[in-house]
């Protein structure tokens, strides 16, 4: 005659704890696309504060009167 197995219904199965890798891991993928949103986000406020600042004319800009030139007051 066979052996008989008999399985026995145990409870919930145990979880593994998570280590400080496995949670940092899923950290870094949980903000990765929010990360990466505020560098490109950066580089446009950068590349338009250098355009801006650039593209002001400056007080002492100004191109010397020829001598003999005449100035038109109006």
């Amino acid at each position: 005659m066979p052996t008989q197995q008999t399985k026995r219904i145990k409870g919930r199965p145990v979880k593994k704890q998570p280590n400080n890798i496995e949670i940092l891991h899923d950290a870094w993928q949980t903000m990765k696309p929010f990360v990466r949103f505020s560098i490109k986000a950066m580089k446009v406020i950068g590349y338009a504060a250098i355009f801006i600042i650039t593209h002001i004319p400056k007080p002492d800009d100004h191109t010397p009167r020829p001598k003999n030139g005449k100035v038109i007051k109006i």
